[in-house]
């Protein structure tokens, strides 16, 4: 599977475009002891020129990225390359020059831990899209006891202080739909594939897991799974004192402990021209505001700050908007699916996988005489939150809830446009 991922007139005759590959592989060279990527991300950019006869394609370069990638783009001259991403990346093949691939080391072993003969942890299916992951878990278990961290190619996942899943993942996923729901007595986990590779484990060496063909096969051994927290792992009264309360522990908790770079690479030299360690800021989301190179909006405390990756006139990034406690609240919404932002920086919104979105607008002065009603002190900006729910008119006329899957979302500065499996709906923001 391949999609575009940035496109830039480089002139009025020379046109760039991005396109984007996953790759599974068995194993890399190793770049040192604690870094090991299971699957590439592959960018071809290919560079178009307009002749007498009409375009054609004048170069062709591949670049290498391993581990997960969050942005790719050009910067304004379309002479560089901007990603960002978990681990290295490397130019494989140019048109024009010479480029020595990456060597994959067959004499990497993977440790398997050894069979338990024991119930089973967890029961999946998969599909060319997704991977589902279903838990046995206590019927009094509540949402906010459950705690998920994931980032593209790592996962942690626990319920009660128990952990359910932890380590690398059989495969790279689209972190914006992957989802995390409770159900009864029943916790299920929904990874999105980021290619059709057909994944061999839901976690590298953990084969706690039932693999089923059918979802009525693993419904059918959901009651003969283990259940999590068991009874000896159940948290019960003590003379020890807490040092902190676990119920207020939420996913901008969790530690992200994968690297994360913005590097410039150079489309000419094949070299990373300059390299910038975000590790520790989490990526809310990317966004095309025009023209320009896409925008990077990172986590600062609990707020989101959006920057502007360039390497033109003397500046690698510029401040563009701020969006006040964007990071905690986005934290907080376990069923997003897409997070982006209007092209005037007016709002940001939060589109959950089916029917919900949330959009999130920039304070506002107050001019009349509102006041805090504990604090009395003047209020002087309100920002103002919109919750949407979709609905359409069914055959017979009447309001019915929209519940085919949110597959699209595009911000404008007047409306918010959001894209199911059949219905393309317009919100009027102003």
């Amino acid at each position: 599977m391949m999609i575009v991922v940035h496109s830039s007139f480089r002139k009025a005759d020379v046109y760039a475009t991005i396109w984007w590959s996953y790759c599974y592989v068995q194993s890399l060279q190793k770049r040192d002891h604690h870094q090991r990527h299971t699957f590439w991300n592959k960018l071809f950019w290919i560079t178009l020129t307009k002749g007498d006869d009409g375009w054609h394609v004048s170069r062709t370069n591949e670049v290498i990225c391993e581990g997960h990638v969050e942005l790719a783009t050009f910067d304004s001259t379309a002479d560089n390359l901007i990603v960002v991403s978990s681990g290295d990346t490397t130019f494989t093949a140019d048109t024009k020059s010479h480029c020595t691939p990456l060597v994959e080391d067959d004499s990497i072993e993977i440790v398997e831990q050894p069979k338990k003969k024991d119930r089973k942890a967890y029961a999946w299916i998969q599909d060319k899209e997704d991977v589902q992951v279903v838990f046995k878990v206590p019927e009094y278990t509540v949402k906010s006891e459950v705690s998920m961290s994931i980032s593209g190619s790592k996962i942690r996942l626990a319920v009660c202080g128990t952990i359910l899943l932890n380590g690398q993942l059989g495969g790279p996923v689209d972190v914006g739909i992957c989802t995390c729901t409770l159900d009864s007595n029943k916790l299920e986990l929904k990874l999105s594939k980021c290619s059709m590779v057909p994944w061999k484990e839901v976690v590298v060496g953990d084969e706690r897991g039932l693999y089923c063909e059918k979802r009525e096969i693993l419904l059918a051994n959901f009651e003969f799974l283990q259940r999590f927290p068991t009874d000896s792992q159940t948290p019960r009264e003590s003379n020890a004192s807490k040092t902190f309360n676990t119920e207020q522990l939420e996913d901008c908790d969790m530690t992200n402990e994968e690297i994360s770079k913005i590097r410039w690479l150079c489309g000419e030299t094949h070299t990373v021209k300059y390299m910038s360690d975000i590790t520790g800021h989490n990526v809310l989301f990317a966004v095309a505001l025009g023209i320009e190179p896409q925008c990077l909006c990172l986590r600062m405390d609990v707020d989101g700050i959006l920057w502007s990756l360039d390497c033109c006139e003397g500046k690698l990034a510029t401040h563009r908007a701020t969006f006040n406690a964007f990071g905690y609240v986005q934290a907080s919404k376990a069923q997003r699916k897409f997070c982006t932002c209007s092209p005037d920086c007016s709002y940001a919104a939060i589109v959950e996988a089916k029917r919900h979105a949330f959009v999130y607008w920039q304070p506002t002065a107050v001019f009349t005489d509102l006041r805090h009603r504990e604090s009395g002190r003047r209020v002087a900006a309100v920002a103002k939150q919109n919750l949407i729910s979709l609905s359409k008119v069914d055959s017979m006329g009447d309001n019915a809830t929209a519940s085919e899957d949110i597959i699209g979302v595009y911000a404008d500065n007047n409306a918010l446009f959001i894209l199911t499996n059949v219905d393309l709906f317009a919100i009027i923001l102003k």
